[in-house]
């Protein structure tokens, strides 16, 4: 293996270091996934809570439907905050890349989810030191689109009906030709818990590959 440079000694075991709290994440992503779970069905259960239970969104336009507004807005916190581990794991990879001399478009650290995986792709395509990782970042980097696209689907659809079958109406506009186009999705809270523990899955696997990948730059002796 060939050794690297002083400055990048420096960085790569510096990253190497940040991105070992992914390995303690990976370990415990699973047992706190599980202990979230089982406190949320008991806490629906116990309380009564549920998309069938006896609360009211009147504040949303939905009276007379049966349907609980915390435990609503708790289901579309979950998604939020499950995907706020993809994406810390997406800049930890980001990192990795530009410790191996990848540069920020513009300068500018990107902040969307197509703008951070369009550079990961290119990083794991073109950078050698990623080669071995390549065909693993592009599947991920896929999931991340996929759940990303079932993630936005939920944040940014406002909540505007219950319906009579345990569905919940979210209406938002998407673009279309550079306008706006009315959107409206339906989901179950099943639908959502399920979205949520997708992401989860996905922040748990992204978070294990980063931690790999930032290792795999510590030149060993």
């Amino acid at each position: 293996m060939h050794r690297l440079g002083s400055e990048y000694n420096k960085k790569a075991r510096y990253l190497a270091g940040f991105l070992a709290f992914w390995t303690f994440a990976g370990l415990c992503l699973g047992p706190a996934r599980a202990a979230a779970s089982t406190a949320w069905e008991n806490r629906a259960h116990a309380s009564g809570l549920s998309f069938s239970g006896n609360g009211k969104l009147g504040d949303l336009g939905m009276a007379d439907t049966k349907m609980d507004l915390a435990l609503l807005y708790g289901r579309i916190g979950r998604i939020a905050a499950n995907w706020a581990y993809v994406e810390m794991a997406m800049v930890h990879c980001i990192r990795s890349a530009q410790v191996l001399g990848i540069e920020l478009p513009k300068g500018e650290a990107p902040q969307s989810l197509s703008k951070r995986k369009h550079l990961l792709k290119s990083a794991f395509k073109t950078l050698p030191e990623l080669e071995p990782f390549k065909d693993e970042a592009k599947a991920l980097l896929s999931r991340c689109g996929e759940r990303g696209h079932k993630r936005n689907e939920v944040i940014h659809n406002a909540a505007m009906k219950a319906l009579g079958n345990g569905k919940v109406r979210l209406v938002g506009f998407e673009s279309d030709n550079g306008n706006y186009r009315p959107k409206r999705v339906e989901l179950s809270g099943k639908q959502m818990d399920k979205i949520a523990e997708d992401i989860l899955q996905l922040a748990s696997d992204m978070a294990d590959f980063s931690n790999r990948v930032a290792l795999s730059l510590v030149p060993r002796d």
